[in-house]
């Protein structure tokens, strides 16, 4: 591709040394110096830029004009909705705080009054507990003393220390 262009190239050069040579040869000096033409290039000059001048004042700056507007007045409406929404954002936290806060209180008093519950249960528990001590220790105590009552310690320790010397000796 590269090499067709470079030939296509090499092709016109020649055309346009011959060809320029040509046109200048028409034109006698520079035409920038030929003051003749000056009036009608100052005339075209003027109507050129005065139809751009009137197209760009009547119709580009004026459309630009009305984008700016138009984006201004979004960017204003989008401030406002979005300072609205701030302010429902806001509203809506101080009311989650506030519903928070007497939840919290709730259920501060009802962990204190269940603290108090569980602390009387089980103090309840606990009388009730030593009490059934209290009475498994005195019933105990009542059959030991119903035990005892029917034992003589002095000839039971006398059958006792008979019977252990008697083994002693035949062990011998």
């Amino acid at each position: 591709m590269k090499y067709k262009n470079i030939k296509f190239l090499l092709f016109l050069l020649p055309i346009l040394f011959i060809v320029r040579p040509l046109s200048a040869a028409e034109e006698s000096g520079l035409p920038q110096f030929d003051t003749s033409k000056y009036s009608q290039q100052l005339f075209w000059l003027v109507i050129s830029f005065g139809i751009l001048y009137f197209f760009a004042k009547y119709y580009i700056i004026k459309r630009l004009k009305n984008i700016k507007v138009n984006r201004s007045n979004a960017i204003l409406a989008n401030i406002e909705k979005s300072m609205k929404i701030k302010k429902n954002i806001d509203k809506l936290n101080q009311e989650i705080n506030s519903i928070k806060s007497k939840y919290r209180m709730e259920i501060s008093k009802s962990k204190e009054s269940l603290v108090k519950k569980i602390s009387e249960l089980s103090k309840n528990k606990q009388d009730e507990m030593d009490k059934y001590k209290q009475e498994k220790l005195d019933n105990f105590e009542k059959q030991k003393n119903d035990y005892t009552k029917g034992i003589d310690f002095n000839s039971d320790i006398k059958q006792l220390s008979e019977i252990i010397i008697e083994k002693l000796n035949l062990n011998k």
